[in-house]
């Protein structure tokens, strides 16, 4: 893949906790269907290779100066599906007090409506307020939660794979729908799952959806080395970046896997207006908003007041609690962590608080500025070898997605070559038209899966007579 990747993260009305006060930011839309509508199909337009939809089990931290609450992300990027054509639906969803049975299922039904889209960001559930609402068990270390979520992936990717390719005969005259010997179960046994299998669901068009793991800390950088396609990182700057993805890359390479074959990709929190000033602006009225939650923000662009959501937005906090500098996983996933954090020191793998209000104080990577500046960015990120791709991660979504489209500037119909040149992007589509229903087979499909625009094989199944095992 010589194109950079191209994602963009949408929490609820923006990053920024205080995004929702702005008269652009349709906060009081934020728990309907046409705003993720709208953003999501705005985004394929734009040219984006994927959205990423974040999701917790947990209410944002913030009290009265946030909104709270979010519409479940796969039914989000279900609803989306069929009003899209390109872009890779990828929404999260914890493993922590979710089946691995139900996961699987929902991200390969994911991958039907879509036609081959769909992706899975995997995550955990880190807080008492998580544990209490589902009463199953205590809540957990880093080290156990990212355990369960090894297990979990294994699950998922097994019953993915239960069903072969040519499971489905639909012989009429013998009325057998199935092929029961290219049926199978996966006999998983684990430290906290027994799952006998097979699937409920056929083997969806990507054969395996594209999985997606943060990097966040050791346990989960182990995770993501030994199981993700893509895997996101955040960096100070972009050489530090660059030493991450070789350090990841390595580390893939000696876990027995293609480091060719995943992506590392660099969130970049980002703010855009008209002119580099406007946009400094536009932050500094953020913060203040945000110091002083009694405020309540500029009236709506209508000349009513704007009030605050009783269940509003995500912003982009992570879930995961800082580990303790002594945690470990399995002893395979703690020696990869451990190889990667001592070439990068473990300052890398200091947690996050992806609020963005503190990314700049915290000296993280983020633009602010322009559509033209941050097409040199881009293509700097190319040039310097810091990431695979970016995920942009938008501090107001709908200022962002605006200047965007008003300036038309990559990511829109052009992407960034290695060489730092721009070719025309024949994928990129403006408004795209729903897809046929008559198309919901692989056999119907006329566009590229998200495995295909990433350049990754379909895997066999790993049941499958004469598979590699």
């Amino acid at each position: 893949m010589s194109a950079l990747f191209l994602g963009i993260e949408t929490p609820g009305t923006g990053a920024h906790p205080a995004s929702w006060r702005r008269p652009d930011s349709r906060a009081e839309d934020l728990f309907t269907a046409d705003y993720w509508t709208e953003v999501i199909t705005s985004a394929e337009a734009l040219g984006f290779d994927a959205v990423f939809l974040p999701d917790s089990f947990a209410l944002q931290e913030g009290g009265p100066a946030v909104t709270r609450g979010r519409l479940d992300a796969v039914a989000v990027a279900a609803r989306t599906a069929r009003l899209t054509r390109h872009i890779g639906l990828v929404p999260q969803v914890p493993v922590t007090h979710t089946e691995p049975f139900h996961v699987s299922k929902a991200i390969a039904a994911l991958d039907f409506a879509s036609l081959g889209r769909a992706g899975w960001e995997v995550t955990v559930s880190t807080g008492e307020t998580e544990a209490a609402a589902f009463g199953r068990k205590k809540i957990q270390d880093t080290a156990s939660l990212w355990h369960e979520a090894d297990e979990a992936v294994e699950v998922v990717t097994r019953l993915w794979d239960s069903w072969e390719d040519d499971a489905e005969i639909r012989d009429v005259p013998t009325g057998r729908f199935i092929e029961r010997d290219r049926l199978h179960y996966i006999d998983f046994e684990g430290d906290n799952f027994s799952v006998k299998g097979p699937a409920i669901t056929p083997r969806s068009p990507q054969g395996q959806p594209i999985v997606t793991v943060r990097a966040d800390d050791p346990s989960s950088t182990g995770i993501a080395v030994h199981r993700a396609d893509l895997i996101r990182i955040s960096a100070a700057d972009l050489p530090t970046a660059a030493a991450h993805r070789l350090a990841l890359r390595a580390a893939i390479a000696g876990s027995g896997r293609d480091p060719d074959a995943v992506r590392v990709l660099l969130d970049l929190p980002v703010h855009l207006a008209d002119s580099v000033a406007v946009a400094h602006a536009d932050i500094d009225e953020l913060d203040r908003w945000a110091e002083s939650p009694q405020h309540t923000g500029p009236s709506s662009a209508a000349g009513g007041e704007r009030h605050q959501l009783d269940r509003p937005q995500a912003t982009a906090a992570s879930d995961h609690a800082n580990p303790p500098e002594d945690a470990h996983g399995p002893a395979d996933r703690a020696s990869t962590a451990g190889r990667i954090r001592n070439a990068l020191g473990r300052e890398t793998f200091a947690g996050t608080d992806r609020s963005a209000r503190d990314t700049e104080g915290s000296g993280g990577l983020r633009h602010v500025g322009t559509a033209a500046t941050l097409d040199d960015l881009l293509t700097e990120i190319v040039r310097s070898g810091a990431a695979d791709g970016v995920v942009l991660q938008p501090l107001a979504v709908h200022a962002t997605l605006s200047v965007l489209t008003a300036h038309r500037r990559p990511p829109t119909g052009a992407r960034t070559e290695a060489d730092g040149s721009r070719s025309a992007d024949t994928t990129t589509a403006d408004a795209p038209d729903a897809v046929p229903a008559d198309s919901a087979s692989s056999a119907h499909r006329r566009d590229p899966t998200f495995r295909d625009r990433l350049g990754l094989p379909r895997p066999v199944s790993r049941y499958a007579a004469g598979a590699a095992l």
